[in-house]
């Protein structure tokens, strides 16, 4: 597990030297693919992929997961590059 030190660290240096994190990097680019995949035809393989489910599986009962999909990029302070 991380500590609260190298956490407050990475931010400092990314601060300082005026870089993105590499998480929000990353959360940058699976929200694009994640875009490019919702906006296929149905009959790609990706696309179904996506929307694949399990026959016979029941989610536990409880609260839903936070989904970063379903959160929007804006509303997590990321720029899709478009407008």
């Amino acid at each position: 597990m991380v500590s609260a030190y190298f956490c407050l660290l990475a931010l400092y240096v990314a601060y300082v030297t005026r870089q993105t994190l590499l998480e929000k990097v990353i959360r940058e680019r699976r929200l694009r693919r994640l875009d490019h995949v919702t906006r296929m035809d149905e009959v790609r393989i990706p696309k179904q992929a996506l929307q694949w489910e399990v026959a016979g599986f029941k989610r536990r009962p409880g609260r839903p997961r936070i989904d970063i999909a379903n959160k929007g990029p804006s509303k997590n302070g990321i720029n899709l590059g478009r407008g």
